[in-house]
């Protein structure tokens, strides 16, 4: 990801994709929910993102391979991800990919 991009995202609402997985406190996988992310801190480092219920997850440059636009104007843009992201609980993060889900 441009690091000069990165920099310009801060305060955007954005959605994320792959949508993050969520899980019950069993583990057992719910059903996606597509919400949008606060961004609350970026850099050229990375990108600091929150959603409605407090879960708040740092991206280094490395994890995020594009931002691209929302045509729906549900958010300013996606953030496109080289993992997936999972929420359980208070905890989240990203599940590195062996290889991008993009095509090239």
């Amino acid at each position: 990801m441009n690091q000069k991009m990165l920099s310009k995202l801060k305060y955007k609402n954005v959605r994320i994709r792959p949508i993050a997985c969520r899980f019950d406190v069993a583990g057992r996988l719910l059903d996606r929910s597509d919400r949008l992310w606060f961004v609350k801190d970026a850099s050229s480092d990375g990108l600091t993102i929150q959603n409605s219920f407090g879960h708040m997850l740092t991206l280094a440059r490395d994890q995020i391979h594009d931002y691209r636009s929302d045509p729906s104007g549900k958010s300013d843009g996606f953030l496109m991800l080289h993992g997936k992201p999972w929420v359980k609980r208070r905890e989240v993060g990203v599940e590195p990919s062996l290889r991008s889900h993009h095509a090239r």
